[in-house]
């Protein structure tokens, strides 16, 4: 019964399913841990957080041998990408096509679920990615390039948290995880974002021996700016296609990442340099 889970046990349920479904590595879970997640999706800054780290390893094993710098933008966007198995990139292209689609709103719902990737879909997901590997291509340091990866992802989750509990539900899986979220989940998802993000520039602050000022601002800042990308993301759809489904949401998850890389870009270069 939902109302005799234990709240610990509960949370490690949603993490589960979140982990199992979000990404390549596959858990032996169940209903009950689907329902959690459902029911905890503010939970879900804590897998981009564990993502971000991840692709934070990989960044700083390309510092150990030199790697060209290049590389490190290229490996900051591929392995997000590569360890959520594409599964928010394809949403992404799905809603291009979604948006460019003449006609009514079943006509734009039509094209958001044809499995055919259109001109729509390829150009929006080209240009956001070719954004995100701009601002990655920005950064100058090491210490910036691991802000970013870990930030980059904990905000792609809060503001896919934002989208859910703004949305209206449609009929597809993600229905009742955007049915179940609401703005409390919104509040919950953002404190979460905070507190991990501003964790992680102190621990690389520690190592670093440096008080970069501006680096705890964008801790503060970025969770704020993806909640605002998923709230917009949410009305566009709603108004667009009257629900907003996993399509949306793995198509929010891609836009914050970008919007959030090109605010710390912009940040950076009106601050530091």
């Amino acid at each position: 019964m939902e109302g005799t889970e234990p709240n610990d046990q509960a949370k490690g349920s949603a993490v589960k399913a979140m982990v199992s479904f979000f990404t390549i590595f596959h858990l032996d879970i169940d209903e009950g841990d689907m329902h959690a997640m459902e029911r905890r999706f503010w939970l879900a800054p804590l897998l981009g957080c564990a993502i971000g780290l991840m692709t934070m390893g990989v960044l700083f094993l390309l510092y150990l041998v030199d790697a060209p710098w290049p590389l490190y933008a290229i490996t900051g966007l591929a392995t997000p990408l590569f360890v959520s198995k594409f599964l928010h990139f394809d949403g992404l292209a799905d809603f291009g096509d979604s948006m460019i689609c003449p006609g009514d709103q079943q006509a734009r719902v039509r094209a958001l679920k044809d499995t055919l990737i259109g001109a729509g879909g390829v150009g929006v997901a080209l240009i956001v990615t070719l954004m995100t590997f701009s601002a990655y291509l920005s950064m100058v340091t090491i210490f910036s390039f691991l802000i970013m990866a870990v930030s980059a992802e904990i905000c792609a989750k809060n503001g896919m948290v934002a989208a859910a509990a703004i949305g209206i539900p449609g009929n597809g899986m993600a229905g009742e995880q955007v049915r179940r979220t609401t703005v409390r989940s919104l509040v919950l998802s953002l404190v979460l974002s905070e507190v991990l993000l501003n964790l992680v520039v102190l621990l690389i602050e520690l190592w670093e021996f440096e008080d970069e000022w501006c680096f705890n601002m964008i801790a503060v800042i970025l969770p704020v700016v993806s909640t605002v990308v998923g709230v917009l993301m949410a009305r566009k759809a709603n108004k667009s296609l009257g629900m907003v489904n996993g399509d949306i949401l793995g198509a929010t998850n891609e836009v914050s990442r970008c919007i959030c890389c090109l605010a710390m870009a912009v940040i950076l270069g009106a601050l530091v340099w």
